[in-house]
């Protein structure tokens, strides 16, 4: 992957941020020389061919993977290994394979490290419509929002 767009936001006013970051394995350039900045409260689409480093961009971003070369930023900071939990837990992400769990519903696999925080199922629900951009703040009779235990 290639990448170095013109951006508005700097990387150390951005949520996160990757700075001349570089991947390789072995001989491989999965990542090369990527400079981008992800702005807060924005919603960041990243669309190439398979193959051309998306993953491994995303994973970098995450401390899944650290870059051979360059840098990651989280709001502003080098990300670190010993902030990286709590980094985690503030990012919705979903893999691309294998990884969400079929007995539970979209909202259910979503929902997940919210309920292992112990975060209010009401609260979450809101948050999912202003994540999905709807307008509705009724509760779907049948929806896991109908009770603040249905979550827990």
């Amino acid at each position: 992957m290639h990448a170095s767009p013109e951006s508005n936001t700097k990387p150390t006013d951005s949520a996160f941020a990757l700075i001349h970051a570089t991947r390789a394995f072995g001989a491989t350039r999965a990542v090369d020389d990527v400079s981008l900045a992800f702005a807060r409260g924005r919603t960041s689409i990243l669309i190439g061919s398979s193959g051309s480093g998306k993953s491994t961009l995303l994973r970098m971003l995450l401390g899944l993977e650290w870059p051979t070369a360059g840098q990651v930023l989280c709001d502003g900071e080098p990300l670190r290994r010993e902030t990286l939990l709590d980094v985690r837990r503030r990012v919705g992400y979903v893999i691309q394979d294998g990884g969400l769990f079929p007995h539970l519903t979209v909202l259910g696999n979503l929902a997940l490290l919210a309920r292992h925080l112990g975060w209010n199922a009401r609260a979450n629900w809101q948050g999912w419509h202003t994540c999905t951009k709807t307008s509705s703040t009724d509760f779907p009779p049948n929806s896991p929002a109908a009770s603040d235990n249905a979550w827990h």
